[in-house]
């Protein structure tokens, strides 16, 4: 029986049996137990999350995040960094430290007032990071992999930490040469409307973020990493369709850090069960000063990160892409126009002619969702993100 009934994550896969369901009934917890991960990133800008531990049991229903007063970063020497804050949501709060004028080889502690309370975490040593000495691509019969190499620094205890950002270009799979107006209910050939070809986006930008470490215990391959794949995805993945760049950032953790956010990997895997670390279990390094008896979980890092932006070059994408069969159209008879339009987000795109029936072609518009001619629909972005270079 595990000894907690709280998770740090909301919702884990549930456990289900191979003939017969087990959906036991659990109870809420209304226990309040604070959890504040902080990310101390010497030369960058820090991030400091605070949430409360999330009930088992408890289905969409997320505890609040709690009341923040105030967030710094304290050095060794005395030196404050002010925290401020840069995300709310319904479960966490999140503070940005601008750290960007931190030096070296200097120690560094979280400090944070919440609740009345005032929490603070171990001093934290910030260790040399490793070296990323190449990323390269790989493929197979189906997907793509980003690999890397990198060495950890001499003496080290090898443990290392990355996480990566991509941004890259892509097209909706249709350009549409018809539009529908709604208050005439008639189709516009935009043949003889260009003006109106604005109408629907076909290039657009898109970026991901990877926020949670992968980690790479180097010590077991002589702190010499070679061709360790941090990233995959499929050949007929959009990002590599037009432009793609990815940019791994890769931080030396110590033992202590490096088994925490392992035991958190392990206990918030998908393929967690019953007999899984259980997240209430793992000891942090951050106390309550006001309170003692106060819990709190949660983990403090300090890290210097060494960076590396790769381009996939357009030879290359060319060999490894692999088109998608465009999306199926379909033809809607003009009594249902409006109804498609407003309700299911479809759209005209084509004309084409129909020989099915075995004698003179018929026209037939084909109509498709609102993604297949708009890539804003389909969860791009017209805005260039921050790592892109034409």
């Amino acid at each position: 029986m595990k000894k907690s009934l709280l998770l740090l994550i909301a919702s884990l896969a549930a456990v289900s049996a191979c003939v017969y369901p087990y959906n036991p009934e659990v109870e809420v917890s209304e226990e309040h137990i604070p959890v504040i991960e902080g990310d101390i990133l010497v030369g960058g800008t820090s991030r400091v999350r605070m949430s409360y531990m999330q009930p088992l049991g408890a289905g969409h229903y997320f505890f609040p995040p709690p009341e923040v007063s105030s967030v710094w970063v304290e050095d060794m020497f005395g030196r404050v960094y002010p925290g401020k804050v840069s995300q709310e949501t319904v479960s966490f709060q999140e503070f940005e430290v601008d750290t960007r004028s931190a030096g070296d080889g200097v120690s560094f502690r979280l400090h944070v007032d919440m609740e009345g309370n005032s929490f603070v975490s171990d001093w934290q040593q910030v260790l040399e990071p490793p070296v990323i000495e190449d990323i390269k691509f790989a493929k197979d019969t189906n997907f793509v992999y980003v690999n890397v190499d990198m060495s950890a620094p001499e003496g080290s205890d090898g443990l290392v930490g990355l996480d990566f950002s991509e941004a890259w270009s892509f097209h909706a799979p249709y350009e549409a040469d018809l539009l529908f107006d709604p208050e005439t209910l008639s189709i516009i050939d935009l043949m003889f409307h260009p003006e109106l070809r604005g109408s629907y986006h076909r290039y657009c930008y898109q970026n991901f973020h990877q926020a949670t470490a992968v980690l790479v215990d180097a010590s077991t391959m002589g702190n010499a990493v070679r061709d360790f794949t941090f990233q995959t995805f499929l050949r007929t993945d959009e990002r590599i369709q037009e432009k793609y760049f990815i940019e791994l950032s890769a931080r030396s953790l110590s033992p202590e850090t490096y088994r925490y956010m392992k035991h958190l990997e392990e206990a918030s895997s998908v393929g967690g069960d019953l007999f899984s670390p259980d997240p209430g279990d793992m000891a942090g390094n951050l106390v309550c000063e006001t309170d003692e008896s106060i819990r709190v979980l949660g983990f403090v890092t300090a890290s210097r990160i060494t960076k590396m932006k790769k381009q996939m070059d357009h030879n290359l994408r060319a060999e490894y892409y692999v088109r998608s069969p465009l999306p199926e159209l379909r033809e809607i008879e003009p009594e249902n126009y409006l109804m498609y339009y407003r309700d299911m987000q479809f759209v005209p795109i084509n004309e084409v002619s129909d020989y099915s029936d075995g004698g003179m072609p018929r026209q037939v518009i084909k109509w498709g969702p609102l993604r297949c001619v708009d890539c804003v629909a389909a969860g791009g972005t017209l805005e260039k993100p921050e790592m892109w270079e034409d």
